[in-house]
């Protein structure tokens, strides 16, 4: 994200298991792409990469302009990104309920984006978010337990906490293990249902508009996975898009699509940025 931020790099390609793409993005105020879980085994890309957690793992880009999308898009995943998408489409937003813990920049960013999006002939409605409340619960110990197998052994090379959470992921009780993969599965099945209603969901990326050099972010990594998490599970291609306000740069907004849908998702992001 620094590389492309300074443009010392073009594009950068990286992996997003719970939002290492979108949220280094949306703080370093450059555009990512995260691909539909999945893409990245059809094309054989994790060849020579390593996992972290196989049940949410996926590839993709940050780069500075979401006008690159189509082309990034092509070159890693070979899709075939229509020429032009409508705009018209039916947009799905978060509610105040789900806001609750966002910084007041990070309300406003969002606010005016849904109000620049609605100005290019989209639709705007609140989306369903209850079934929501439980997404990182399902997520931290599959990703932690899958991560452990990967990394068994090696613990100790780790730093403090990530080690304690493997361990902890290690020693999870497979029953439980195991209801949580079929909590996975429904969460996913929702997610699926709930892109039959809407083309397109659209939501802040992170919960703060920075995160200050060596401070201790133990207690933000949860607020923001509770952002990002949802598509994890879901297996959704994501575009982040970089925020603005009359008062400056704050965040960014994740604009996701149903599985499978990279291709529109690109052309789309693309063509909200001419428009924007």
């Amino acid at each position: 994200a620094a590389s492309v931020q300074e443009r010392s790099a073009l594009a950068a390609i990286g992996t997003d298991t719970g939002g290492s793409i979108r949220t280094p993005a949306a703080l370093c105020g450059v555009v990512g792409y995260r691909a539909s879980h999945g893409l990245a085994e059809q094309m054989y890309l994790w060849s020579g990469g390593m996992h972290l957690a196989p049940s949410f793992d996926t590839l993709g880009w940050l780069f500075n302009s979401a006008a690159d999308a189509p082309l990034l898009g092509t070159a890693l995943f070979d899709l075939e990104v229509p020429e032009q998408v409508r705009m018209n489409v039916r947009v799905g937003v978060v509610g105040d309920a789900f806001l609750k813990d966002c910084d007041a920049e990070i309300r406003t960013m969002y606010d005016e984006m849904k109000q620049k999006i609605a100005a290019t002939g989209a639709t705007l409605a609140e989306v369903d978010t209850s079934h929501w409340a439980n997404a990182v619960e399902i997520f931290a110990p599959i990703q932690a337990h899958e991560a452990a197998a990967i990394h068994h052994g090696n613990f100790e090379n780790f730093p403090k906490d990530i080690a304690e959470r493997l361990t902890w992921g290690e020693n999870f009780p497979p029953e439980k293990l195991q209801e949580l993969r079929f909590a996975h599965t429904k969460f996913q099945m929702r997610m699926d249902a709930t892109f039959d209603q809407f083309e397109y969901l659209l939501l802040p990326c992170a919960p703060v508009a920075k995160l200050l050099s060596g401070a201790d972010h133990s207690k933000t990594r949860p607020k923001i996975l509770r952002y990002t998490v949802p598509f994890s599970l879901g297996g959704n291609p994501v575009v982040t898009l970089p925020g603005g306000t009359s008062a400056g740069k704050a965040g960014g907004v994740q604009l996701a699509a149903g599985r499978g849908g990279d291709a529109k998702l690109l052309r789309y992001a693309a063509q909200l940025e001419q428009n924007l």
